[in-house]
């Protein structure tokens, strides 16, 4: 009888501590498990109607940076316009980037990834690896939403297949006799427009 009652206390404290431990690893509010975070390389940004997720440059080895990410539009919409400013190292505006790209028609509820376009958007100009971009977008809905997305090196394997649509002297030397499509560019060094 003895051997049953020591029997039936060790299992009570074993359920006890048990019980004590499930409920204290559960303490605390700032828990970083209850932090929200972005598992990604680039920044997300929620205007009325449109998200744009995991927005960043890719840094092209020429000196060029493609813009990679996704957005979802809650209607059909299209992206219009492009602003980018390389922040330098003190936080202040560097000179305005160039770009060139055709405008993302953006279907209600799909998600289009902006770097699997035909000929996705390029920037061009004083773009370095590792700095930020402000980058501001212009929806035909009058929506505008800006972010300040990474610069990340295209010799990062993760983005090594990230890289501009082919140059016309680049798409004659890799495909001959091959129809070559390129959108028109726009470089205004304060603003430009993807081409229709």
């Amino acid at each position: 009888m003895r051997r049953t009652t020591s029997a039936r206390r060790a299992v009570r404290v074993l359920v006890a501590g048990l019980g004590a431990a499930l409920v204290l690893t559960g303490c605390g509010f700032d828990a970083q498990t209850l932090q929200p975070y972005t598992p990604s390389f680039g920044t997300n940004v929620d205007a009325p109607g449109v998200k744009v997720r995991n927005l960043l440059v890719v840094a092209q080895p020429n000196g060029d940076g493609v813009v990679s990410g996704s957005i979802l539009a809650a209607e059909d919409d299209r992206l219009t316009d492009m602003t980018a400013v390389p922040l330098l190292a003190d936080d202040s505006d560097g000179e305005p980037l160039s770009i060139r790209g055709d405008r993302v028609t953006l279907p209600a509820n799909q998600l289009v990834v902006l770097s699997d376009q035909e000929n996705p958007i390029v920037l061009s100009g004083d773009l370095g690896t590792d700095t930020n971009v402000r980058v501001t977008l212009v929806f035909d809905s009058g929506v505008t939403a800006e972010v300040v997305a990474p610069v990340v090196s295209s010799e990062n394997p993760v983005f090594a297949t990230v890289t501009p649509a082919p140059t016309p002297t680049q798409a004659s030397s890799q495909t001959p006799g091959a129809a070559q499509t390129t959108g028109a560019q726009t470089t205004a060094p304060a603003t430009a427009t993807p081409t229709p």
